[in-house]
């Protein structure tokens, strides 16, 4: 599909344009979501809109039910003591990832019933039709490779788990307690199942906010060669380009913004569990009266990959984008042909660029509490070490 230099696209027409940029890593996710009955998008018919809402519900309400069951174990340990610290590691750590997946599907659902990523890649697209996007579309499909790897994974792992503590290893105490959530054994499948399904709509919330915020990225690296390239043999005259790219940056700011809004209170609640989530998965290696068992690995070592995954994705990529948004200006001031020789047309049209690159908090925040650069994730690692290495000393007195 070609567009002129004026062109706009509409939100409704987004769903015709598969083949361009981060559409089509999109619409693959949007029929793997459709595969999954987790579509509710306002085009979808509402026969299958009205079934999807129903296999929701019952799978939201077995969820609430086995957070409450695990919760449950949780208090009922801190509260008498008489569970063993792998257990309560165990159960601990299982029910921060059952909130994660809980609070992940929530989230699926609002952003297709308010055109929320709609929205944002309308945004987007519109500023430089995905010039970048299209430039590194490797990059992109690695990303959604990597999803559907990690939703290999996570089914392999608890299907494995599954069998080996039915018939091979010697169950925990909160394994016992766990398969007893429907009062007969073999319905704990059911539990299992839906355990699956939440982890998938997990790992595929993360991979969307992946790749918007990467393409966004993109999109502004794009934006920065073109700063680089401007006065250079072939392109345009000088002014043209820098009232062009004025345009282009407000859009593209308009873009990220809009992306703040859709992922900040989401990256602030996995973060937030994805701390205690780490440090009970390290816990959970040594906290068995023999050491390390073979058990505590199973459990532990795919739960810290996961964390890891987690944390990386959550900080990474939105802090690359904020370098990124941050280096526009020093490229503009690095260009020698915009300011040399002195030409007071170009000179103001140059500093009325910078003035709207001068925003030094576009980009991903966590609630708008902090934008996520490379100075939180050392931070946050930070904290993160801190209170292991407390929570480790309290162990070893007690």
């Amino acid at each position: 599909m070609i567009h002129d230099k004026h062109s706009v696209v509409k939100m409704d027409s987004l769903m015709y344009l598969p083949s361009e940029g981060l559409f089509v890593q999109m619409h693959k996710i949007r029929v793997f979501l459709r595969l999954l009955r987790c579509r509710f998008a306002k085009e979808i018919p509402r026969r299958e809109k009205r079934i999807n809402k129903y296999i929701f519900l019952l799978i939201q309400i077995q969820t609430l039910y086995h957070l409450g069951y695990v919760a449950n174990y949780v208090w009922k340990g801190v509260k008498e003591g008489n569970v063993d610290a792998s257990s309560m590691c165990y159960a601990t750590v299982a029910l921060n990832w059952i909130l994660q997946s809980f609070i992940s599907t929530c989230y699926i659902r609002s952003w297709q019933r308010r055109s929320s990523l709609k929205n944002f890649l309308y945004l987007l697209y519109n500023a430089q039709y995905f010039a970048g996007c299209r430039r590194k579309m490797k990059r992109l499909n690695g990303i959604l490779m990597a999803m559907f790897v990690l939703i290999g994974f996570i089914t392999a792992e608890f299907v494995i788990y599954t069998t080996l503590s039915w018939f091979v290893i010697t169950p925990s105490h909160f394994d016992l307690y766990n398969q007893m959530m429907y009062h007969y054994r073999p319905l704990y499948l059911i539990g299992m199942t839906t355990a699956i399904y939440n982890f998938t709509i997990w790992t595929i919330v993360l991979a969307i906010y992946i790749l918007c915020t990467k393409a966004a990225h993109i999109e502004f690296s794009h934006f920065n060669h073109r700063i680089r390239n401007i006065g250079k043999e072939g392109s345009k005259p000088v002014e043209e380009d820098l009232l062009e790219l004025v345009q282009v940056h407000r859009k593209l700011a308009k873009a990220v913004r809009c992306l703040d809004s859709l992922f900040e209170k989401y990256a602030f609640i996995m973060l937030a569990t994805n701390i205690p989530t780490t440090i009970f998965s390290i816990l959970l290696l040594g906290s068995s009266a023999g050491g390390f068992t073979f058990s505590s690995i199973l459990i532990a070592l795919p739960s810290l990959a996961f964390c890891f995954v987690q944390l990386m994705g959550l900080t990474a990529t939105p802090a690359s984008l904020y370098k990124s948004t941050c280096m526009s200006k020093e490229f503009l001031f690095s260009n020698r042909s915009v300011w040399q020789p002195y030409r007071p047309d170009i000179y103001q049209i140059a500093t009325y660029l910078l003035s709207h690159l001068s925003q030094s908090n576009l980009g991903v925040s966590i609630w708008g509490f902090a934008v996520v650069t490379k100075p939180l994730i050392l931070t946050t690692l930070s904290a993160m070490v801190t209170l292991l290495a407390l929570l480790l000393e309290l162990r070893r007195k007690n």
